[in-house]
């Protein structure tokens, strides 16, 4: 048994040198600075790089106005249920997108400034995200991708962790579904909280007023026609079932007309003759 004790006090003997020597090294003062100031500047890094990669994703959004085309679209039909969307930017950059629907609809994301910031003259910024396309009578949607976060995505950090009265709110418009036009031209303006799709050529306008024209008419309803053999069983019930009148049955037996002086008795005449003088 004494040797599992002398075991025992070894490492015991152990144990206090390591808390001295833990205590010589936390009781110096310039190791707990150097090890906090290494912290904190790896932690400063860290900060900077993610700004850095903020900056990256906020250069991608672009500044609007009110009344002001932010975009030119096209539209070109390629087959049969396959279409092509061409979108052209205020700098003059062209991308193509393939359309497999017949309506389409643009998602955008905005940064909006307050009330007092926009105020000042401060322009809202925008970034098309991705095109809504809805094909057949079911309208079955499927996004196709326009723009994206690659790193950090300032808009979602904004749009989940910050009000809407913030100084700088994060909020998504979508344009009204448009069907697709062969040939079609459009520019995107913005107006107020809406972006608005504006037809520039003549095959646009005349798709935009067809559009406008057609209204679903919803028939009146009919007054009931009788067919002539709901009216011919109409006329074999109305003979078979005499009227019924609310007159008792001894006002409907017609009156009997006695002349005056019918209920006296005839006598037989007496007749006198006259002798001759």
């Amino acid at each position: 048994m004494i040797q599992f004790e002398l075991l025992a006090a070894s490492v015991g003997l152990v144990t206090l040198i390591v808390l001295y020597l833990a205590y010589r090294f936390l009781a110096s003062s310039s190791w707990v600075m150097g090890w906090i100031r290494g912290n904190l500047g790896l932690a400063l890094l860290l900060l900077a790089g993610a700004l850095a990669l903020a900056v990256m994703d906020i250069r991608s959004y672009r500044p609007m106005f009110d009344n002001i085309p932010i975009a030119t679209l096209s539209l070109h039909t390629l087959g049969s249920g396959s279409h092509q969307l061409r979108l052209v930017n205020h700098k003059g950059i062209e991308q193509s997108y393939p359309l497999a629907g017949d309506e389409y609809q643009l998602v955008i994301n905005q940064f909006r400034w307050a009330t007092r910031f926009s105020g000042m003259g401060m322009g809202h910024g925008y970034r098309i995200d991705h095109l809504a396309v809805f094909s057949g009578a079911k309208k079955i949607k499927s996004d196709v991708p326009v723009s994206s976060s690659e790193y950090l995505d300032v808009w979602g950090f904004f749009h989940r962790y910050f009000p809407q009265d913030f100084f700088l709110s994060a909020t998504t418009v979508s344009t009204l579904p448009r069907k697709v036009v062969d040939g079609g031209m459009y520019e995107l303006v913005p107006d107020a909280f809406d972006i608005n799709i504006v037809p520039l050529n003549q095959v646009a306008k005349e798709a935009e007023l067809l559009a406008n024209v057609e209204e679903v008419v919803v028939p009146e309803a009919m007054p009931e026609v009788s067919t002539p053999e709901t009216a011919v069983s109409e006329v074999i019930t109305s003979e078979a079932t005499p009227p019924v009148s609310d007159v008792p049955p001894e006002e409907k037996a017609p009156k009997q007309l006695e002349m005056p002086g019918a209920h006296i008795q005839a006598t037989p005449a007496t007749i006198i003759e006259k002798s001759a003088d």
